[in-house]
């Protein structure tokens, strides 16, 4: 059941990137919910073995995107061991713990894209698209909050990632 909770995070993203620059009038990238949703994973799991979730998550991603396979699966699973490490240390619920970790890690995925965009396509505007990479960054941490109190309060992957949440560790 947690797979068709993370399909409809993906297609919810993709519908976003489809209406936002024309229905919204936003001029950046609307927020990164899979990988916010891989944070949470991170920040909620008990152990490193329901981190695994993030990897479908980002193959799901892999799928209906137009970069190589394995690539959104990576980030997406590097950023949910990410925060399994570093909630050790920082309190999980803490309203900058959700925002710094998700501009930290949605300017790094937007970096590796940038990366194979520039690799891959020859011709590739950097500069326009650091500013957008930031200002990704930026709306996905803000939002980033908003989304853990959502997943929180309708209990779906908590439900999934052992039925009671996580435990500091």
């Amino acid at each position: 059941m947690a797979y068709v909770g993370v399909l409809l995070v993906v297609l919810v993203d993709n519908a976003l990137r489809l209406i936002a620059p024309d229905v919204m009038g936003l001029q950046s990238a609307p927020p990164q919910l899979p990988l916010i949703t891989a944070l949470y994973i991170g920040f909620r799991a008990r152990h490193s073995g329901e981190l695994g979730l993030a990897i479908v998550l980002g193959i799901f991603a892999d799928c209906f995107s137009g970069v190589p396979v394995g690539h959104f699966a990576f980030l997406y699973g590097a950023a949910a061991y990410f925060a399994l490490r570093v909630r050790r240390y920082v309190p999980p619920d803490a309203f900058v713990s959700h925002v710094v970790a998700a501009f930290f890690c949605a300017l790094l995925t937007v970096f590796f894209g940038l990366l194979l965009a520039v690799f891959t396509v020859r011709g590739f505007a950097t500069g326009a698209g650091f500013v957008r990479a930031v200002s990704q960054a930026l709306v996905s941490a803000l939002c980033a909050p908003f989304v853990f109190g959502l997943w929180d309060r309708s209990g779906f992957f908590r439900r999934a990632l052992g039925g009671r949440g996580y435990e500091f560790a």
